[in-house]
Order: structure tokens, then sequence, then C-alpha cells
């Protein structure tokens, strides 16, 4: 059989959204000021019709009782022999951070130090991780890694160029 409309679908690592910005500013009195921006759009995630396959599609984050995730992909045949589309959900997944760096070279004869002050995530943006697809033996995308992101954090150090 090589009719393979049954299994088309988004991919496992579908991503609608990705951007990265950064804004690096040489400030008044030798301050240097950096500006960070990452998002990226939430992951696919499979979902099965409990019910039918009318109610196919519907978003499963919702608290739809029709839809349910599917574990395997039997898991997608519905009792009528249909079959939902894989990934047609997403993951509660989506990555916003907004991050901020104030720095300030302090020569000192061939010596450099460069006191610095970094905040991440500086919104607090939740950035649920739940990266996992498959078994996650299996799963090499990125890092294993599940349940809350990072939350805002402050970094205070001091850097030495010789």
């Amino acid at each position: 059989m090589t009719d393979l409309a049954a299994e088309y679908g988004y991919s496992d690592r579908d991503q609608r959204h990705r951007v990265n910005s950064w804004l690096l500013w040489n400030a008044p009195a030798g301050f240097d000021f950096n500006v960070r921006y990452s998002y990226r759009s939430a992951q696919p995630l499979s979902l099965s019709c409990v019910v039918s396959a009318a109610f196919c599609g519907k978003d499963a984050f919702g608290g739809s009782r029709f839809m349910a995730v599917a574990q395997t992909p039997q898991d997608r045949i519905n009792p009528d022999g249909s079959v939902t589309q894989r990934n047609l959900g997403r993951k509660d997944n989506k990555f916003s951070s907004f991050d901020l760096r104030l720095a300030r070279p302090i020569p000192y004869g061939s010596v450099t130090f460069e006191p610095a002050l970094d905040v991440f995530n500086v919104f607090n943006s939740a950035n649920f991780v739940r990266p996992e697809v498959t078994n996650l033996i299996f799963n090499f995308d990125g890092t294993v890694r599940s349940g809350s992101g990072d939350p805002r954090q402050m970094r205070l150090g001091v850097r030495v160029i010789w």
C-alpha cells in the first residue's frame, strides 16, 4: 500500500514561528548595553479522537473532553475506522525570553575589568519545557528536560581581560 494520506501531518519538530533578535549599544560614559529577545512557537502534539472523527482538530489544551493525547500511533485510529492526522494539536511549550545586559569596561594598566549585570527572562514568562516527542531514550533533538522553564534570574559578575 502506497497511500500515505492517513499519515500526513506536521513534523514532530514543526515550529510555526521562531524569532531571535538582539541590540548591542555602546552607550555614553563607556557603558555597553545588550538586549536580546527570543521566541519559539509551541511544538506539535498528536491527538486522538475519543468520540468520533467529527471532533478531530479541536484544541486539546482548551479542556475539550473529546480529545486526548495519542501515546502511540494506534491511538489515532478512531472507532469508525478513520485515522486522526498526527500532530494536529500543540504542546504548552512556547518559549519567550527578553534578556538585558549592562556592562562597563574599566581599563587598569594592561588589564581590563568589566563588571556586568545580566537579567534573564525579564518578563518572567512561564516557558514550560516539554521537548519529548518520542521515548526519551531515542530523542536527540535537545536537552531531556520537563517541567517549568527558567524563571527570571539576575547575575552580577566581573570579567577580567588581560
